[in-house]
């Protein structure tokens, strides 16, 4: 059985993405067929499309395939990386086809459909891909204002093993480190009104929380961004949609 919740998170960020490099007055188009017990769900826009060189890696750059790389686009969530992972998870597949730059993009995305015992046929079963590495259970505080992206990562976390928690109320988060005692804290830099930097700054000069791993997860990528990052205290630094592989590293230090 599929999650609805996390289904619909995944189309909406495609949806989101095809709207964010979609010019004024373009086009996006969906359509849904349904074919020999796969549905297909194809996001066609108009904008800017994808050089040939960068479709075969796609799913971890896309942001930096189509604007400056020390500015990610606000809102670009967990990146395409995670959604084609959380639709692996559900047995399904992601693709992306562009005729180049300047002619638009096409994501498609191909589900299995549960037939029920009744129809005569076992429901397809979902595949995790390679083995996730071992996570030890540790436990991971994320914090975000984007709570969508935030708690589709926080169960992706949760698959690979993680005790995953979420929170948008960065106001109170030395006081919910200190009750849920995290052993990493994945931090977006630019919460509104609060300052990432200044948040690290507090949790690491806490005499109980300095130990932390802290990992900065945020839009700003540039030399500059990074430094500032490093000497505010935190441990690592990426950059909006982080890769899972990524992610996973800068978890495990």
């Amino acid at each position: 059985m599929g999650d609805p919740v996390r289904l619909a998170q995944s189309m909406g960020n495609l949806l989101h993405n095809a709207a964010k490099f979609t010019p004024k007055g373009g086009r996006i188009k969906v359509e849904v067929t349904l074919l020999d017990g796969v549905v297909r769900i194809a996001v066609q826009d108009n904008g800017i499309g994808i050089a040939d060189d960068n479709l075969s890696r796609i799913f971890g750059m896309f942001a930096q395939a189509a604007v400056p790389p020390d500015r990610a686009p606000e809102g670009l969530g967990i990146g395409l990386s995670l959604v084609s992972r959380l639709l692996e998870m559900h047995g399904g597949r992601l693709s992306a086809t562009s005729p180049g730059i300047g002619l638009g993009s096409t994501f498609t995305v191909e589900l299995p459909v549960l037939r029920t015992a009744a129809q005569g046929a076992p429901a397809p079963q979902a595949t995790t891909g390679a083995p996730a590495p071992a996570s030890g259970g540790r436990k991971i505080m994320l914090v975000d204002d984007n709570v969508d992206a935030m708690e589709m990562m926080a169960f992706l976390l949760a698959e690979m093993g993680y005790e995953a928690h979420t929170t948008a109320d960065a106001g109170n988060l030395v006081q919910m480190a200190l009750e849920l005692r995290p052993d990493v804290i994945v931090l977006d830099i630019g919460l509104p009104g609060v300052d990432g930097y200044e948040l690290a700054r507090m949790l690491k000069r806490h005499p109980q929380l300095a130990s932390i791993r802290l990992v900065a997860h945020t839009g700003y990528g540039s030399p500059e961004d990074r430094r500032k990052a490093q000497e505010a205290g935190f441990d690592a630094h990426l950059v909006k949609p982080a890769e899972l592989e990524d992610l996973e590293k800068a978890l495990q230090g």
